[in-house]
Parts: C-alpha cells; structure tokens; sequence
C-alpha cells in the first residue's frame, strides 16, 4: 500500500490538468495539488492578453497550456497561435503576478504562412510561479 501512495504522489507531482474556458478568449482554468500530503485541489487562472500590434498582424491565440518541468514546477506555456497573414518575427510573453509585477519573460521567434497554426512554447524561469492567483500572461 505504500508503494502505491508514493506512486500516486510522484503521478500528482507531475501531472498538469487544464481546462480552456472560452472559443478564442486566451484565458486558462486549471487545477493543481496544494499539498500533496493534503490532497486538496485548488483552482488557478492564467489569463493572456494579446497586444492590439500582434492582433493587427494577424495573429489570434487558441488553447493556452500551463505545464511543468521535469521537477514539478509550472514554468512552461504552450500557445496555440493562428495566422491570418505572413508572419516572421520574434514575440515576446511576458508573466505579471497579482500586483501586477513582472515575474518572468520568454522570447520566441516564429516565422509561418497565411493560414498556418500551431503550438509554441515558451519557458521561464522556474521562479515565475505561474500558477499562482490572479497570475497574467501577455503576448507581445
């Protein structure tokens, strides 16, 4: 039986469940474990502004993923960009906490076609708490 606990552990420690709440919205919900010894369940809410420069480019923002490193910390997000025109160049997501401080930035350069859509990710720094409350993301 022990074995077990610790396995259901180390599966809570690593594993990530999101929701997408809205068809084009940019705003994640999910759930993490406060606690692991504890067992309860919180929600969290990421929500991502996409700058009216990029939205003026063409760029639209899909399904947003909170994910974690190998160590169980939730620093990676995935965005699912939609293209509606050319584009080629670096953008920039920032993090903002509750009090609306900067607590991480990650570049990334995309370059893809009229039509095209994807996942890209982008990583920041394992002290960006980015499941905390109220936590902000902008794409810029």
């Amino acid at each position: 039986m022990k074995h077990y606990s610790i396995l259901l552990l180390i599966l809570l420690a690593t594993a990530c469940s999101v929701k997408r709440t809205g068809e084009k919205t940019g705003e994640v919900v999910g759930e993490f474990i406060k606690g692991a010894s504890s067992g309860v369940q919180n929600s969290f809410k990421v929500e991502v502004e996409l700058t009216p420069e990029l939205r003026q480019r063409g760029l639209e923002l899909g399904k947003i993923i909170i994910a974690n490193d190998t160590m169980g910390v939730d620093n990676l997000v995935s965005v699912y960009c939609i293209f509606n025109q050319d584009f080629d160049d670096t953008v920039m997501l920032k993090a903002f906490d509750n009090q609306k401080l900067e607590t991480g930035r990650s570049k990334k350069i995309i370059k893809a076609k009229k039509d095209d859509a994807g996942f890209y990710d982008f990583a920041f720094d394992r002290r960006a708490n980015l499941d905390a409350e109220d936590c902000r993301l902008v794409l810029q």
